[in-house]
Order: structure tokens, then sequence, then C-alpha cells
């Protein structure tokens, strides 16, 4: 029979094992909220699919993008890699001490750098069908080894 102490280390280290792959730092994440997170990534109809597609894949298409984007990569995310390669005119910044939901990870530091990027202000600059070429899509596509 396990003593209390034990029970209670156990249940305090489940939330840190099952969100060591999506944050930097699971002891940051409200109980409430981890298991929230748990039970929609297990119930999510087509989860493993899109899931095996995201580690596997690029982006593709983001040259056809018209407007300014910033794209944040946390330097923990053990989901998604950040790419070696995008267009010129897309910025591509990594996000410290984060993993791959860095809302819970270092909410702080990712407003400062979403809040910069926009200029301070709410983006009303390439908004709509106009931000984008008319067939754009950006999609995960296999990796063949290309620049990314």
């Amino acid at each position: 029979m396990r003593s209390h102490r034990s029970q209670s280390c156990c249940r305090e280290e489940v939330p840190s094992l099952l969100l060591r792959g999506s944050v930097a730092h699971p002891r940051r994440v409200p109980r409430e909220e981890a298991a929230h997170l748990v039970r929609a990534y297990a119930l999510a109809p087509g989860f493993t699919a899109v899931n095996d597609a995201m580690r596997a894949g690029q982006f593709e298409g983001l040259e056809r993008i018209r407007c300014p984007v910033t794209l944040v990569w946390p330097d923990h995310d053990r989901l998604v890699s950040r790419p070696v390669w995008v267009p010129e005119r897309i910025s591509n910044v990594a996000l410290a001490d984060s993993g791959h939901v860095p809302t819970w990870d270092t909410p702080e530091p990712l407003a400062r750098l979403l809040i910069s990027a926009t200029g301070g202000r709410a983006p009303t600059r390439c908004a709509g069908p106009q931000a984008v070429a008319p067939d754009f899509r950006v999609r995960i596509a296999p990796d063949r080894g290309g620049p990314r």
C-alpha cells in the first residue's frame, strides 16, 4: 500500500509527464487546465493524423503571403521544428524558455513579442482577402529535404 505522501507525489507528477511535450514548464499550468488539455487531445478526432503530419512536415506557401508576418518559434518546442529558411519578408523569431504552448511558459515575453510585431496596435493593413494571393493555402507537406 502506498503512503499518502507517495500518492501526493505521483498526483503532482502526472500533469508534468502528460504535458512535457507541449510546455517547457508543466508545473506552471494550473491543474484544471492541464486536465482539460489532456482530455481535449485524447478526444479530438483526427488528432493522431494531424500530429503525425505536423511532426513530419514543413510549411509550404509562405512566400505567397503579401503582408508582414512574424513567426514565433518556442526554443523548447518538441512538436514543430523551426524552419531553416523562410521568405525574406517573414520575420522568424525564437522565443526563449518556451515549449509548444508558450502562453503557459512565458506569457509576458510572448505578449511583448506579439505587441512589438504589430507595432503596438491591432493590424489593419493587409487584412482580409487582399492579404494573400487569391489561391493561397499554407499546408503542412512531407519534408522533401529542400530549403525551409
